[in-house]
């Protein structure tokens, strides 16, 4: 019986919809400092980097170079989703326009 709600619960939050089409999963999401480290040689990071940095400074705290476990970021067609871990936030941050949304 445990199986088979263990199953259930993987299918359930495997095929949900996506909220705005973004996927929330953690198997792409790194941290920051991974996160940089990563897409650095994208020209959407690399000539927004300030911008990338002040937001994530406004969300995840000033030691978001060194707390591996309080924000996590992926890359999707030029919109950085950011999923806070402390309280379950989620945000796309549009790197062209440098405007922050937050979802719930």
């Amino acid at each position: 019986m445990r199986l088979f709600i263990l199953i259930m619960y993987l299918m359930f939050y495997t095929f949900l919809p996506n909220t705005y089409g973004y996927d929330f999963n953690f198997r792409d999401m790194k941290n920051y400092k991974d996160f940089l480290f990563t897409n650095s040689m994208k020209s959407i990071i690399a000539s927004n980097l300030n911008n990338l940095k002040i937001m994530a400074i406004k969300i995840c705290g000033n030691d978001v170079y060194k707390n591996k476990k309080k924000c996590m970021f992926k890359l999707v067609d030029e919109k950085i989703i950011i999923y806070k871990l402390e309280n379950k936030e989620r945000f796309i941050y549009d790197i062209k326009s440098n405007f922050l949304n937050k979802i719930n």
